[in-house]
């Protein structure tokens, strides 16, 4: 089974909107080159998350459209303009295609 996540691209970034513990959010960036996941700090201390000594919070769920990941730790830090980041580690085990001219990741 694949799901296609809907994106807008701009400034050369990829932003999805994305669920943490079924709480919307609009501005998760799809990181190819991040190792983790991450969650903005604001919307860490909005859910309530206890972050950890590693600056580490387990979610429960990080959904994008049909797409669960969960339960899976991210880290928590100082994101600028985004909610989140969606690193590689969570898509590691799927194949990923991102279509630029149909503003869809697929990840199946």
């Amino acid at each position: 089974m694949h799901h296609e996540i809907p994106f807008d691209y701009t400034d050369r970034v990829t932003l999805m909107r994305g669920a943490v513990n079924g709480h919307s959010f609009d501005r998760f960036v799809f990181d190819t080159g991040a190792p983790w996941s991450y969650l903005n700090e604001d919307v860490a201390a909005k859910l309530g998350l206890v972050v950890d000594g590693k600056n580490d919070v387990c979610v429960d769920s990080l959904q994008f459209g049909t797409l669960d990941f969960g339960p899976i730790d991210m880290r928590v830090g100082p994101l600028r303009t985004v909610d989140g980041l969606l690193g590689t580690q969570e898509v590691a085990n799927y194949c990923v295609e991102v279509d630029i001219d149909r503003s869809v990741c697929i990840i199946g």
